[in-house]
């Protein structure tokens, strides 16, 4: 802890008010954040089972290929010579990557209309 001449200034770590005793004059500077609402998981995987269902159902193969060019993945990198298991492993590289945001995008500029 640092003392200040107006208050004390707890670093370091994350605190409770229980954890921490303040005089009758102390101010809060800045609430705790409530956290992120909880993930639905199922409703995640649908989310990306739907991508990849609008991959098989609107690109071939070679429209595969430059829609992975457009977004800097290696389409020879992806897994499976089919196009379901492409789109699958597309999908899977963009989540990883942390950009199913853009896949989407990249599938609604290509295909306008396209639900994803």
């Amino acid at each position: 802890m640092t003392e200040h001449n107006q208050g004390i200034i707890v670093t370091g770590g994350t605190f409770t008010a229980q954890q921490v005793a303040v005089g009758p004059h102390a101010t809060v500077v800045q609430q705790a954040a409530a956290g992120p609402p909880p993930i639905d998981e199922d409703q995640v995987a649908a989310a990306n089972m739907g991508l990849v269902r609008a991959l098989i159902a609107h690109f071939s193969l070679d429209e595969l290929r430059l829609l992975c060019a457009g977004l800097g993945v290696d389409y020879e990198a992806l897994n499976g010579d089919t196009k379901p298991a492409r789109a699958l492993d597309l999908m899977l590289t963009c989540a990883r990557r942390g950009r199913l945001a853009e896949l989407a995008a990249a599938i609604r500029e290509e295909r306008p209309g396209t639900e994803v």
